[in-house]
């Protein structure tokens, strides 16, 4: 009997001019943007909160998480991808989204290398359009917000889920914070 090889279903995206790709088990669904709700001393690429089915969700800019140039401009259709990656949930604004795809798991090349870094990057993988880097999700949620923000969310009683890193005067590492 042959043996069966996994498979990984992955979602394509384009930040700039750089494919990227998701697992599509960490893929909620695609929205539109909506009006934000600003998050004071967050870093830059955090965008601001957006309610979503009660829920206030960060919005992370992936270009600038990703430490590349940031739109100065938005347009009405960028399409934001919801994650929920564990227990967090958060929404990326990307360029343009592209058609699931299915491919085997021993496509994926340099797990060992970004196992190392501190990069939110899982793997390379050739894709039908070329060569695409695969997010890895818990990584690229994990947001630094300052200590003065973190409070004002504690004592107003919004920080639902967070993990903290470090509870030291520096910045607070907080995994796709999750808001009431």
């Amino acid at each position: 009997m042959p043996a069966v090889m996994a498979v990984k279903r992955l979602l394509p995206l384009r930040v700039q001019q750089q494919r990227f790709a998701l697992p599509l088990e960490v893929v909620e669904r695609l929205l539109p943007l909506a009006a934000l709700h600003p998050l004071p001393l967050a870093p830059e690429y955090v965008m601001g909160l957006l309610n979503f089915e009660g829920q206030s969700l960060l919005v992370i800019d992936l270009a600038g998480r990703l430490g590349m140039p940031m739109r100065s401009h938005y347009p009405v259709d960028i399409p934001l991808v919801l994650l929920k990656c564990a227990a967090y949930r958060a929404l990326l604004v990307v360029d343009e989204v592209y058609a699931v795809e299915t491919l085997l798991a021993d496509r994926l090349r340099g797990e060992v290398l970004f196992k190392r870094g501190t990069a939110p990057l899982q793997a390379v993988v050739e894709m039908a359009a070329g060569t695409t880097l695969l997010l890895d999700c818990l990584r690229l949620l994990d947001v630094e917000i300052s200590p003065g923000v973190e409070s004002a969310l504690l004592d107003a009683d919004l920080l639902t889920q967070s993990r903290i890193a470090d509870t030291s005067a520096s910045p607070t590492t907080v995994t796709a914070v999750e808001l009431r």
